[in-house]
């Protein structure tokens, strides 16, 4: 009897060792991926009042030889990290128009803060001057 249940339980320990190794392991795979395009986006603040596009920037009435200042900060609020230019077109002869923060680069969610300064000539005359000027993000 003993003999008989030895070979039960060894019998039964033979089946399941050949259903265990007779199991078959089936997955599928399936790749993912995703893309998220650039999405570069500048916000302005001139001397810290939000400045929508294609507004202009006033600097009033200026006299000969003075220089003027205003407070131009960028920020990115876009998706990937851009270089900062103040690009400008048409300004007079003998005038300039700097940023300090002109070239930084800035990351998402950073800005870049620094003095527009605009510097008119002894020799300007009496008379409306207008010049283009814009800021990329590149």
């Amino acid at each position: 009897m003993r003999r008989r249940k030895v070979l039960f339980l060894l019998a039964l320990a033979m089946s399941l060792i050949t259903v265990a190794s007779g199991t078959t392991y089936y997955s599928l795979y399936y790749p993912g991926s995703a893309d998220v395009p650039e999405n570069p986006e500048l916000t302005v603040y001139l001397d810290s009042v939000l400045w929508a596009n294609t507004t202009a920037i006033a600097w009033g009435s200026v006299n000969p030889g003075q220089n003027y200042a205003k407070n131009l900060t960028v920020v990115n609020t876009g998706n990937t990290g851009v270089t900062v230019i103040l690009k400008v077109q048409g300004l007079p002869g003998g005038w300039t128009l700097n940023w300090l923060a002109n070239q930084t680069a800035i990351n998402p969610g950073e800005d870049a803060t620094g003095t527009l300064s605009l510097s008119v000539p002894t020799e300007a005359l009496a008379r409306s001057y207008n010049w283009d000027q814009w800021i990329e993000g590149i």
